[in-house]
This record gives structure tokens, sequence and C-alpha cells, in this order.
């Protein structure tokens, strides 16, 4: 890889605040137990997975008008008030600046593209940053924990059980559901129906 560990964290730490730069490098810590579990001797995915991961949130503190022009620079085809769009906008940017800065390839680009909401297309670097950013966190609800615990059973169950929690949250605060999750949910829903387990509910 182009750039090492600590030069990825020298960047990040210039351009996060402390809180975000902690959160990013427990994320990668998280990323590294996951891949332990489900890639064990894969060094070259886990050295990618582990960048991706701590670089996931490159773009999560960019102003709206530092987006705007980065948008318009890199000629990104993206509608920033179209709020379906506005979960997506740092992983989007943070995914392009990754791969033409930092030499990250198509697989670690996509893993950051989708590491707010997932895809219905997700390969296991995708699902591993996903479920790290959400797991890989200090004080962990006990319902996180419970789904932490399940993800490294199964991923596709950690990722169908933190996002249906997370949609019962927003409809318990009246917050309107993005599309991109409710496709999301009934697609991980769909793979791992057969293995639920009725202890589960949500």
């Amino acid at each position: 890889m182009k750039y090492s560990i600590e030069e990825l964290k020298s960047i990040i730490k210039e351009l996060m605040s402390e809180k975000r730069y902690n959160h990013s490098v427990m994320v990668m810590e998280e990323a590294g137990k996951y891949v332990e579990k489900y890639k064990k001797g894969d060094s070259s995915f886990y050295e990618k997975t582990i960048r991706a991961a701590l670089m996931h949130d490159i773009a999560k503190e960019m102003s709206e008008k530092e987006i705007e022009e980065y948008i318009k620079d890199n000629n990104i085809k993206l509608d920033i008030s179209n709020s379906i769009n506005k979960p997506l906008i740092h992983g989007i940017i943070g995914a392009d600046k990754c791969t033409k800065l930092y030499d990250f390839d198509e697989e670690m680009g996509q893993s950051i593209r989708w590491h707010t909401t997932g895809s219905t297309n997700m390969s296991l670097m995708d699902k591993i940053v996903f479920l790290a950013d959400k797991t890989g966190r200090t004080n962990l609800s006990p319902k996180l924990v419970e789904i932490r615990n399940k993800a490294f059973e199964n991923l596709d169950e950690g990722i169908y059980l933190y996002i249906n929690n997370n949609m019962e949250k927003l409809k318990t605060k009246g917050i309107p559901i993005n599309p991109i999750s409710i496709d999301v949910q009934k697609y991980f829903y769909d793979k791992i129906k057969k293995i639920w387990k009725k202890g589960w509910q949500w």
C-alpha cells in the first residue's frame, strides 16, 4: 500500500475533530476484529479493510461550502439538496477522495461509499466497514451489544438487526426513513429469515 496506517492517521487527524478521529481509530480496530473472524490469514484483505475503516469519515466534517465546491470541482453528479442523498454525501465524497488521493482501490472506495446506509450489493469489506462503524464505539447500548455479538456469528444478520433497530428508533422520533434503508432492510431480511431466532424481538 502506498500509505502506511500511521501516515493515514496523520492525514485525518488534521481534518477531523478529536472525537471524530478517535471514532475513526476505534472503527479501524473493530474492522480488524471482523476480518480476523471472517477472513483470517488474508493479509492483503486485512490491510485494505482497516485502511478503508480508518478513512471512512474523512469527509464527515466538511462544511456545506466545501461539499459544494468538491462536488463541482470533481464533477460528481449529486444533488445535495435532495434529502435522500444526505446520508450518502460524506460517503460518496470520502470514497472519491480516497481513491484519487490515497491509493484506494474500487473495493475500498465502495466500502466507504456505503458505510452509512448499506446497500443491496455489499461485498465482505462493505459489510465489515458498515458494522465496524456501528459497533466500534465506547459505551454501546445493550441492543448494540447484542447486535455486535450477533454480527460476529453472522454478518448479514447483524446488518439486518442494526438497520431494523435504527428504523424503529427513527419511527418513534417521527423522522422519515430513507428509502435506501427500506430496500436494504428487506434485502437482508430475505437473506437471514431461514436462520431467524425467535428470541430476537425488535
